[in-house]
């Protein structure tokens, strides 16, 4: 991508002012767990991802239990254009119910674009627009132990910046990830918290306090960082991912304070049908809670607690489309390489070529260059030499 060149001074001074992600997965693949990858899956690509957090914690009443349950639908209409759905189909409300939302809590539409490679496809660009929508009742979208993720509708713009080890076979390759992200929402007048099924009421009485409404439209930045490092048949994941509100939500909002988590995953892919994700996310900073309320007011039973100190991820992704089943165990992995992949990888290895040939070139140019500064040299050491001849016989 020539044009990449002459826009790749400012896109690089704006990715290292901050890099970021979302706390939640909006696409089944091109992505680590929480960190997207610029890169994008190739034309014709259909993958599906179910992932289920959890949190649980001695309380007062018991444990306190936060699971959230998410599938994922991913396709790729081009190598550089992908459209994903995503849907939580199980979220614990920790309103004091004991209820959760389901079937369905929210779902996400994504549009990502990547794949813009350069300096031989060793870094990639790319982007992606999400819009949230929460289903059913707003105040069942403050929930105790998640980061915030707006009672209203929300808009997510994002960019990445990516870098691979191997141009040519880059899911083969230790890589390096980053984005960074600015979320808005909706979310102005809508109804906060069940006062009632909270046990929030009037002091001295038993009647619910009248349950608030939000008075600001929310907005943040979205920051991570994140590396994989491919084994045979399995990957290591690392990241770092977090937020900086630029409108904090109001006071009564449980999930309010800027945090920042770190993440540690591990992934198996026994075949190229298949792969299993675990990892485990640390709260890092943001676990002191800035709400005049309390998670054990909100029926978590764990006192000023609001962002889980950690959560276990537990991901399955099916590989639907192209239809592969080869073993990814080296070094006996036998790959389908289509013929568009095929003329892909001799396209890269032309262009690898062709720097080479071009470096070639710059070092005779050198070569030669450096040839006439000795000849000049050469010259002027004569001359100088013949002038202090000429000044001795004088």
């Amino acid at each position: 991508m020539k044009y990449i060149d002459k826009v790749l001074p400012q896109l690089l001074l704006l990715a290292g002012m901050v890099t970021s992600a979302n706390a939640q997965m909006y696409t089944s693949g091109s992505r680590l767990v929480h960190v997207q990858e610029a890169r994008t899956p190739k034309e014709g690509t259909l993958t599906f991802y179910n992932n289920m957090s959890a949190f649980g914690q001695a309380a007062t009443s018991g444990t306190a239990w936060d699971v959230r349950n998410a599938i994922n639908l991913d396709y790729s209409f081009t190598d550089y254009l992908m459209i994903a759905v995503n849907a939580t189909l199980y979220q614990d409300l920790n309103d004091g119910s004991g209820e959760a939302n389901s079937p369905i809590h929210d779902f996400n539409l994504t549009l990502k674009t990547g794949s813009f490679g350069f300096s031989a496809d060793y870094f990639q660009l790319g982007g992606m627009v999400n819009a949230y929508f929460p289903v059913g009742e707003s105040p069942k979208h403050n929930t105790a132990f998640e980061v915030y993720r707006g009672l209203g509708v929300g808009l997510h713009l994002q960019g990445f910046l990516s870098y691979y080890g191997d141009n040519l076979f880059p899911d083969e390759s230790y890589s390096i990830h980053s984005n960074l992200g600015f979320s808005t929402y909706f979310d102005k007048g809508k109804e906060a918290l069940d006062t009632k099924a909270g046990g929030i009421n009037i002091p001295g009485t038993k009647t619910p306090l009248p349950s608030p409404k939000t008075t600001k439209a929310v907005s943040e930045l979205k920051y991570a960082f994140g590396a994989k490092y491919p084994f045979s048949m399995l990957d290591l994941y690392g990241e770092v991912w977090g937020n900086v509100f630029l409108v904090e939500p109001d006071k009564f909002i449980q999930a309010r304070e800027t945090y920042s988590y770190l993440t540690l995953g591990l992934g198996a892919r026994p075949i190229d049908l298949l792969k299993l994700d675990v990892s485990l996310d640390v709260l890092a900073a943001g676990g002191t809670n800035k709400s005049f309320l309390n998670t054990s007011e909100l029926g978590g039973g764990i006192k000023d607690v609001n962002y889980a100190p950690w959560k276990l991820n537990i991901g399955l992704k099916i590989n639907i489309l192209p239809f592969k089943t080869t073993y990814a165990i080296d070094p006996s992995r036998r790959y389908e390489i289509s013929e568009r992949e095929a003329s892909e990888i001799r396209s890269r290895v032309r262009i690898i070529e062709e720097d080479e040939a071009v470096t070639k070139d710059k070092v005779e140019t050198l070569k030669a260059k450096r040839k006439d500064v000795e000849s000049n040299l050469k010259q002027l050491r004569d001359l100088l030499k013949q002038l202090d001849t000429n000044q001795d016989n004088n």
